[in-house]
C-alpha cells in the first residue's frame, strides 16, 4: 500500500513510541476515523488498542524489511519492547527481527518471554513536565518509550511521578489531549527512582548476561545477609524478606499485574532453577537489595548484565570487561574428555561439592557436558538401529519397535525428522495377505480339475 504524502512527511523523534507517531499522523490528516487511519498504517483496523507492541512494523515508512538493523532500531528505540529486547540471546534477536519483518504478529508474544495472558499491562504514562518541554522545543508532545516500562513511575528527567491512564486506550491519543484524564501513578521515593534508573539501563543494553547476572545477584544477597549460601537456602525466608520490603508495598500499591509479584514467589525459580522468568523481576529484586544510592544500584546491574563482575575491595584498573578465568584447565580438560562425572572426580581427585561448585559458576562446563552426551547417544541410537535393520534386512517396524524401544523413544523425543528418514526404508507391515474365500475358490477349481483328469 503507498504511503500518504502526509504520512512520509512526518518522522519519528528520538525516543518517540510508534503509537505516538501514529495518533500525530492522525491528527494531521483529515481522517476522523482511527480505524483507517490504522489501516493505512499498519493494516490492522484495530491497531490502536495495542500502544505497547504495534503490529505489522515492516509496514512503517521508517522500517524497510530487507534491512533488518532498521526492524531492530524500531523494536528497540520507538517500542516498549527495548525493555524486553536484551534479555533474549544474539541468536533470539535475530529471529524476532526476522520475524517482525514477516509482517508476522508472533514477535509480540515471543519477545516478552512468558505467554500472553500473563504479560504485565502496559498502560500509557506521561509527565507533564515533558509535555511542556516538548511542545516547546518539538512542537508537539508524545509518549516516551522510557515511561512505558513496566517498572517505571518516576520520570529520571524530571524526578516527578509519571501520570498514568486509568482505562486501555482505543484511539490515536497524544498526551496533551489526555493529561488532565491521568492521574498519578506513585509517590516519588527512593524505590520508585531506583526502578526507573534500572529501567533505563535495560533500554540502553544491547544484551544481557543472564549468567552472570544470576551469580551477581546471589553475591550480592550473600553479602548483605538475606543468604547465607547459595547452594543452601530457605525459600520461604527470602520470599518473606522480599514481601516485606518497600518495593513489595509499592507491587501492592501501584496494582496493574504488579500486585502478583509482591509476594515473592517468583525468586526460587528466578535465582536456582536457571529460568529467565520476567524481565520486570530482575529489576524488582535488585531495587530491593541494600544500596548505599542509586547510582550504585544501577552501575552494579549494568556491570552484572554486562558480565563485568567486580570483587568486593577491588577497583577497576581498566575499561571495558575483565576476562575472568572461574575454572582451572584441568577442570575443562576434564569434562571434555570424561564420559561421566565419576570418571571427572577420579581424575581430579576432587569431591564432589567442588565439581558441581565448578559446574554452577561456569554454566559452559555443563551445557558442552550435556551436548556431548547427547551426541553419543544419538551415535548409540544409529548404530543400534542400523545394526538391527542389517542383521535382519526384511525385518518389520513392529519388531525394530520390540528390538529398540528405548532408542526409538529418545529419538522420538530429540531428532524425530532422522528418524522419520530412517524409517522410511523399513516396510510398515508384512504383504497383504489374500482372503481365506479366493483361497477356498483356489483350491475348490484344483479339486474340480484333479476330477476331470482322473475321469
Amino acid at each position: 500500500m503507498a504511503t500518504s504524502p502526509s504520512i512520509a512527511a512526518s518522522c519519528i523523534l528520538p525516543g518517540e513510541t510508534v503509537y505516538s507517531w501514529c495518533a500525530a499522523v492522525f491528527r494531521s490528516s483529515v481522517s476522523q476515523h482511527s480505524m483507517r487511519t490504522a489501516e493505512e498504517l499498519l493494516g490492522r483496523a484495530h491497531a490502536a488498542r495495542q500502544p505497547d507492541f504495534p503490529p505489522a512494523l515492516a509496514r512503517l515508512p521508517f522500517v524497510n524489511k530487507s534491512d533488518l538493523a532498521t526492524v531492530i532500531n524500531a523494536i528497540r528505540q520507538h517500542t516498549v519492547g527495548g525493555y524486553y529486547w536484551p534479555f533474549h540471546s544474539l541468536e533470539a534477536q535475530r529471529r524476532l527481527a526476522e520475524l517482525a519483518a514477516r509482517d508476522s504478529d508472533r514477535w509480540r508474544l515471543a519477545l516478552c518471554l512468558k505467554p500472553r495472558n500473563s504479560v504485565l499491562p502496559h498502560p500509557l504514562k506521561l509527565c507533564m513536565d515533558c509535555v511542556a518541554r516538548d511542545q516547546a522545543s518539538e512542537g508537539r508532545a508524545f509518549w516516551h518509550v522510557e515511561h512505558q516500562c513496566p517498572t517505571t513511575f518516576i520520570c529520571s528527567l524530571h524526578g516527578v511521578a509519571l501520570r498514568m491512564l486509568p482505562r486501555r486506550t482505543k484511539t490515536w491519543q497524544l498526551p496533551a489531549e489526555v493529561g488532565a484524564e491521568a492521574t498519578a501513578s506513585v509517590v516519588v521515593n527512593t524505590v520508585a527512582v531506583r526502578l526507573a534508573a534500572i529501567g533505563r539501563g535495560i533500554l540502553s543494553s544491547p544484551s544481557i548476561d543472564i549468567a552472570a547476572l544470576r551469580r551477581e545477584s546471589l553475591s550480592r544477597l550473600r553479602e548483605q545477609g538475606t543468604i547465607h549460601t547459595t547452594s543452601r537456602t530457605r525459600h520461604d525466608a527470602l520470599m518473606a524478606w522480599f514481601a516485606g520490603s518497600p518495593v513489595a508495598e509499592l507491587c501492592r500499591s501501584v496494582g496493574r499485574g504488579l500486585e502478583a509479584l509482591a509476594d515473592g514467589k517468583w525468586l526460587p525459580s528466578l535465582l536456582w532453577r536457571r529460568q529467565t522468568n520476567y524481565p520486570a523481576c530482575w529489576a524488582l529484586l535488585w531495587a530491593a537489595m541494600e544500596w548505599r544510592s542509586t547510582e550504585d544500584c544501577v552501575a552494579a546491574f549494568c556491570d552484572a548484565a554486562n558480565g563485568r563482575l567486580v570483587l568486593a575491595g577491588q577497583l577497576e584498573m581498566f575499561d571495558g570487561p575483565r576476562q575472568v578465568s572461574e575454572a582451572p584447565a584441568s577442570v575443562h580438560h576434564a569434562m571434555d574428555e570424561c564420559n561421566t562425572y565419576g570418571e571427572a572426580i577420579a581424575q581430579l581427585a576432587l569431591p564432589r561439592s567442588a565439581l558441581f561448585r565448578w559446574l554452577d559458576n561456569v554454566p559452559e562446563l555443563r551445557s558442552r557436558r550435556q551436548e556431548r552426551a547427547t551426541n553419543d547417544r544419538l551415535e548409540h541410537c544409529v548404530a543400534q538401529l542400523s545394526a538391527v535393520v542389517a542383521a535382519s534386512p526384511n525385518i518389520r517396524r513392529h519388531q525394530i519397535e520390540l528390538a529398540c524401544n528405548s532408542d526409538l523413544r529418545w529419538m522420538r523425543k530429540h531428532v524425530p525428522q532422522l528418524l522419520e528418514q530412517m524409517l522410511r526404508s523399513v516396510p510398515g507391515r508384512a504383504a497383504a495377505q489374500r482372503s481365506i474365500f479366493a483361497l477356498q475358490d483356489v483350491v475348490a477349481g484344483d479339486d474340480d480339475g484333479s476330477t476331470r483328469d482322473m475321469a
